[in-house]
């Protein structure tokens, strides 16, 4: 009988500890940041500050503008195509060039991208 409860007790823990840390692993690969660099319409690529460093970015579709000083969620400390959300104006397709860079090596990225 004693087993048996010692079972139960562990799948019940078990399923807490899943349901309790799972939403947060979810949840932790979306960034907020500020766009800190633009120069649309004439130049699709752009920088978001994070709190990790600089992400560079390069738009591919859907909201046509942003403006330095945007709020940006979306999965960019990571490389490759991703869908992200401009705050109260609607999702983007970027293409994240980099990540994690440093100031210095931002405005290198958007000075030769975009002058």
């Amino acid at each position: 009988m004693l087993k048996r409860q010692t079972k139960k007790c562990t799948a019940t823990f078990i399923l807490l500890a899943f349901l309790v840390f799972f939403p947060l692993v979810a949840v932790s690969s979306s960034v907020t940041g500020v766009v800190v660099l633009e120069d649309t319409p004439g130049c699709d690529h752009f920088v978001v500050e994070t709190s990790g460093g600089y992400s560079l970015l390069e738009w591919y579709g859907g909201v046509v503008t942003i403006w330095e000083g945007d709020k940006v969620f979306g999965e960019i400390h990571s490389y490759g195509f991703k869908d992200i959300y401009i705050d109260g104006r609607g999702e983007m397709r970027v293409w994240v060039e980099d990540y994690w860079v440093s100031d210095r090596d931002a405005l290198e990225y958007f000075h030769s991208n975009c002058r």
